[in-house]
């Protein structure tokens, strides 16, 4: 009686159109070659909010005016379909939630991006998807903006304070929007509100456009090695995907040599050596040069 009970609830889980509430988390859906575009100039298709009792809140955006725009709706509507409704996750919302980080949501044509509670930036944020729903802290991946600076330094200062003078000036002209960085980008790992991690890439401006260094790369110690939060692997993704969208085939890192868990970490995703700098840093204190093929030739 149980086993039919749960059954019928599960068949329960349905969508309709309504309004959608932009001001609350919801999820937006776009629809394009992602790998070959602005995220931002693609169309917007639908909004979705949580389910209230099973049923959750579409809100269509696009109006069909044509084949073109119908078959882009058909398309999302298939994917609504799935992942709210035939696929029977036992909490569709919080799968929901995680589709929109995965690679296989980047590279489809139909992209789901969530935005949590008051969130006004319309850039990806890989919320973290737990099968059970729980509803716990996550960290938001996005874009570094100018009030960034004191806790990006702060970081930098923690892990290496030496190099929080270059920084300052590297990261004075960046968040000016200068031309020499226009084709950089910076990323933060928030949770809760707290920065508490940077990374992003800059161009090799003195090479082509083939190659990008990582930049400062800088998790809190609080949160270095935590599998739950996963910052340091949630913010190498997010570089990787920007530069996969660019086109850019290759990226290089440089490290100690005595950073065990530095090493270890790249080595983990998929970065190998390319060159030895001895005495680099000092006496005894080697460069190590690492690189990772992000689109094959």
């Amino acid at each position: 009686m149980k086993h039919q009970e749960n059954k019928q609830d599960k068949r329960r889980w349905r969508w309709t159109e309504g309004t959608v509430n932009t001001d609350e988390e919801h999820v937006q859906i776009c629809y394009g070659g992602m790998p070959d575009s602005d995220w931002e100039r693609l169309p917007k298709i639908v909004l979705l909010s949580p389910p209230q009792e099973k049923i959750f809140t579409v809100q269509f955006l696009l109006i069909p005016t044509g084949k073109k725009e119908n078959d882009m709706i058909r398309e999302v509507r298939r994917e609504l379909d799935f992942f709210l409704l035939e696929k029977k996750e036992e909490n569709p919302w919080a799968y929901a939630r995680y589709h929109c980080g995965t690679a296989a949501n980047f590279y489809s044509k139909v992209h789901w991006s969530f935005f949590p509670k008051g969130w006004k930036d319309s850039q990806q944020n890989n919320e973290k998807y737990t099968k059970k729903g729980e509803d716990k802290l996550s960290v938001h991946i996005v874009p570094a903006e100018k009030g960034d600076l004191k806790a990006i330094l702060n970081l930098i200062k923690d892990f290496e304070r030496y190099d929080v003078e270059f920084a300052k000036r590297y990261y004075d002209v960046y968040f000016k929007k200068d031309k020499i960085t226009e084709k950089d980008k910076v990323f933060v790992a928030k949770l809760d509100g707290k920065t508490i991690g940077v990374s992003g890439f800059c161009r090799d401006y003195f090479s082509s456009d083939y190659s990008y260094w990582l930049g400062w790369f800088v998790v809190d110690k609080e949160y270095r090695g935590k599998n739950k939060f996963a910052v340091a692997k949630r913010l190498i993704e997010r570089v990787e995907a920007e530069l996969r969208k660019r086109k850019i085939r290759k990226l290089f890192v440089n490290t100690e040599d005595k950073n065990a868990r530095a090493k270890s970490f790249y080595a983990k995703n998929q970065f190998r050596t390319e060159a030895v700098l001895r005495d680099y840093y000092y006496k005894g204190e080697d460069q190590l040069i690492l690189s990772k093929v992000l689109i094959a030739r």
